[in-house]
């Protein structure tokens, strides 16, 4: 424990403050042990859970011993699962939430120091958002590493964040693997370690593992975009296969199609980074294969002594050609991405085609509706100019009878008067207006010019504009209803 706190200092010194993560409470992770012995002609396995406590002390001890002998090789693995802090996580942008490492912050440090991690290895995982693939050497408490750093990015659990640290005096890789997704764990790489017998004992072999999944993965999607760009050639009619069924490209939901393209084209641009990150990442495990199986040399304080590695030629061998395999899987899935990315390229464009020509069938239905409608009109027009003519004829009937009304009304109007009652016509001695004629104009004459003023009143007066400034409101209405009723 006295080395445990002789480490934080130093990490303190020489860490940035992280603007984009935080520290757990309380760590928490599982291990994973593979180690050699030389009485054992089987690797001693051993694995679980730790807490904090646990954690404290497998990093102040050393490597552990069986009847008394110290491990000759072997891994031994951290894995944890990071988190989110939700509660900055609402105050931020989408996508801008902070990591939450697994470990206490105190912890990490020893851990760092322990294993020889890189001092950015954290700001790497967070702030990168593509793969990386990188080594450097360390000369720290426990004997000189070479230490190598991988991040995988995949669809679930987004990324594997890989430090492998080999320690050339103690033959034992010391790992840190970090994942992104929540309820991760780790089942596949744990059953892959206990039963493979492929390259578990290498220093690399978990980073090859990792890349070979991730290359299986992006070949396994692009299989997928391969067979739902088929089914949208089949809507758009656009192969040569009879056997397969043809579609109206014309009737298609041009929407939901450039969607579903562009969600493809956007999957295979992400497939296209992890794959091109996890070819780098193949490339390194070569390289550092290759460097760690050359032999090393030991600098001490009176003597220079040159150390052979114990990875035998065979299984460096046979770790390049694994990766050589799996950098061949890479170029070919890369081939055929190329290709699929060049087809949704293709067929966005074939899209807007259809997208012009039935616009161009939409302009000329519309055309030739508004030709019809012109006809129509034309139509409309001849008739409502034959109406004109008819009323025109109607008009001059009516003409001559307003004529012939004013040429007879005079005397229509005089035949009236004088058929009254008022007048004595062959009586002789008597006058031939009776007195009573009187009463006629003195009824007429008033009622004349009361419906004259009538009707001055009702069309010259502004009853109009009066009326629309003294219109009672619904409020009104409603209050003098309740004034009717005795309410208010």
């Amino acid at each position: 424990m006295a080395t445990y706190i002789e480490w934080l200092p130093d990490y303190e010194r020489h860490r940035k403050a992280a603007v984009s993560f935080d520290f757990a409470a309380e760590s928490r992770c599982s291990y994973f042990d593979l180690l050699y012995y030389p009485s054992s002609p089987e690797p001693i396995q051993t694995g679980g859970d730790l807490d904090s406590a646990m954690l404290r002390e497998r990093l102040a001890e050393g490597n552990p011993s069986f009847q008394g002998e110290e491990p000759n090789g072997g891994i031994r693995l951290l894995l944890g699962v990071c988190g989110y802090n939700p509660e900055i996580n609402l105050e931020m942008e989408y996508g801008k939430h902070r990591t939450v490492v697994p470990f206490e912050e105190a912890i990490y440090a020893c851990m760092q120091s322990k294993i020889g991690l890189p001092k950015r290895f954290l700001e790497t995982m967070v702030e990168v958002r593509g793969p990386r693939a990188f080594k450097f050497s360390n000369k720290g408490p426990v004997g000189h590493t070479t230490c190598f750093v991988f991040k995988f990015t995949l669809p679930r659990p987004s990324f594997y964040h890989l430090a492998l640290s080999y320690n050339q005096q103690s033959k034992v890789t010391h790992g840190l693997l970090l994942s992104k997704t929540r309820d991760h764990h780790f089942r596949e790489l744990i059953q892959w370690l206990q039963s493979s017998q492929n390259h578990r004992d290498q220093p690399l072999g978990v980073a090859l593992h990792i890349a070979e999944i991730v290359i299986e993965t992006c070949a396994d999607r692009v299989n997928a975009s391969d067979s739902t760009l088929n089914d949208l050639e089949e809507e758009m009619d656009q192969h040569q296969y009879p056997h397969r069924p043809r579609g109206n490209p014309l009737e298609l939901d041009f929407i939901a199609t450039t969607r579903a393209i562009n969600s493809q084209s956007r999957k295979l641009g992400l497939d296209l980074t992890r794959l091109e990150g996890a070819q780098l990442a193949v490339a390194l495990i070569t390289e550092g294969t290759n460097l760690l199986t050359a032999p090393h040399i030991l600098d001490t304080a009176a003597v220079t002594i040159t150390v052979a590695n114990n990875i035998s030629s065979d299984s460096s061998c046979s770790m390049n050609e694994a990766s050589m395999n799996l950098a061949n899987l890479c170029k070919n899935t890369l081939t055929r991405l190329e290709y699929e990315m060049t087809r949704c390229q293709t067929l966005i464009a074939v899209v807007y085609q259809f997208m012009a020509q039935k616009d161009s069938r939409i302009n000329i239905q519309h055309s030739e509706s508004s030709a019809i409608l012109a006809r129509a009109s034309k139509e409309d027009s001849q008739v409502m100019r034959t109406i004109a003519i008819e009323s025109k004829k109607d008009s001059s009937a009516m003409k001559t009878i307003a004529i012939l009304t004013m040429l007879f009304l005079p005397g229509t109007f005089l035949a009236a008067i004088f058929a009254m009652p008022f007048f004595n016509w062959g009586v002789d001695g008597e006058s031939v207006v009776k007195s009573e004629f009187r009463i006629y104009w003195a009824f007429a004459i008033p009622l004349t010019v009361m419906v004259v003023l009538i009707w001055a009143v009702a069309v010259m007066l502004p009853w109009k504009r009066w009326l629309s400034g003294h219109q009672p409101t619904h409020m009104d209405d409603f209050q003098c209803s309740l004034v009717s009723r005795g309410l208010a």
